[in-house]
């Protein structure tokens, strides 16, 4: 077995997402930014989620320790901040790398898995869509994100929730 465990890089991919998100809601204010990928590493046992939830307290807890402690959490992840600042992604990507070391409630069964075949674990998102974790309003802003989609291309996009 190889145990060589290569980076790819994913600026490529991260850059296509900033295009589509741009292209969909480039004037939208209240569209938190989407998942961006670190480098993936080949050889590695992907995890594979559906969407990225979004919970201020989580988010809160994550942050605690870190360079990112005391952020305004809706100002950091909104769109419009990360768009006209691109060089923000690095910080959304480290967020998430943070968020895989200390959400151990979702990840230690994971990381436990990924440690027991000698792996090393990688969390992936199949939708960049990051979704709210509120009461009701995951299915409504999904809904919204939908609207736009289906709105600015001519009903080719249909989110299902």
């Amino acid at each position: 077995m190889n145990t060589k465990h290569e980076a790819v890089d994913t600026t490529a991919l991260n850059d296509q997402i900033v295009q589509l998100w741009s292209e969909y809601f480039d004037d939208s204010k209240d569209v938190y930014a989407p998942y961006f990928y670190k480098p993936l590493t080949k050889g590695s046992l992907a995890y594979v989620g559906v969407n990225p939830s979004f919970s201020i307290p989580a988010i809160e807890r994550i942050t605690q320790g870190t360079e990112y402690e005391g952020i305004d959490v809706e100002k950091f992840f909104n769109w419009q901040e990360v768009k006209n600042d691109t060089s923000r992604i690095a910080d959304l990507v480290r967020f998430e790398e943070y968020a895989s070391q200390k959400y151990s409630s979702y990840f230690k069964p994971m990381h436990k898995f990924a440690k027991d075949t000698n792996l090393p674990p990688q969390a992936l998102e199949t939708f960049c869509i990051v979704a709210p974790h509120k009461k009701n309003s995951p299915n409504s802003y999904l809904r919204r994100v939908n609207s736009i989609l289906l709105e600015r291309h001519n009903s080719k996009f249909s989110l299902k929730y």
